[in-house]
């Protein structure tokens, strides 16, 4: 698993989206991070996220994706993964491109 220890309580985290998480789900391995203000909410069934915090959170999460299986770990990154393959940067401005057109 990926992890970012990123802290939510940052004011900068409501405008910021940390790009190393596209990258990390673009590896196919899970990623475990707090959940910031600035990440869209169509993200939140691909991250696992911690649920307070606390340095017992944190490894408690941590110990929680280490306990799944080898398969259980590997659907979860290719999950993240292929959402961001199919719902990217690229393919969200293409869309928007789209609509522009027909204005």
């Amino acid at each position: 698993m990926l992890v970012n220890p990123r802290s939510a309580t940052d004011e900068f985290t409501k405008y910021s989206f940390p790009s190393k998480t596209m990258e990390y789900m673009l590896s196919g391995t899970p990623v475990v991070m707090y959940k910031l203000a600035g990440i869209p909410d169509e993200y939140d069934e691909y991250l696992n996220y911690f649920d307070v915090t606390s340095k017992a959170c944190i490894k408690d999460k941590i110990v929680e994706i280490c306990e799944m299986s080898l398969c259980e770990r590997g659907m979860i990154g290719n999950r993240a993964r292929q959402f961001i393959l199919t719902k990217s940067n690229k393919t969200q401005m293409k869309k928007f491109m789209d609509m522009m057109k027909l204005l």
